[in-house]
């Protein structure tokens, strides 16, 4: 998610509310069981969500691997606290 987040960054993040476009949000990657991704959220649609990465050119996202269901949804984050404080809401 660079240049939003950066390897390493510390974030917020909450389970409830309503995700919108924009949001950054957390998810089981779809290929990698056991493992998280981060994107943000380009469209909502009926059936679920579509996300990208905010470098295109470096990122698997729903380009490669579809709409993700909004079921699986982790949680949305809130904000950045470390390294330095930055919000996201």
């Amino acid at each position: 998610m660079a240049p939003s987040l950066r390897e390493g960054a510390r974030v917020f993040v909450t389970t409830f509310g309503r995700k919108r476009v924009g949001d950054i949000i957390v998810f089981p990657h779809p290929r990698y069981p056991g493992m998280h991704t981060i994107k943000r959220i380009v469209s909502v649609e009926e059936n679920g969500l579509i996300v990208e990465g905010d470098n295109l050119a470096r990122t698997t996202d729903s380009r490669h691997y579809g709409m993700i269901s909004k079921d699986i949804v982790i949680g949305k984050i809130q904000f950045q606290y470390y390294p330095r404080f930055r919000l996201y809401i």
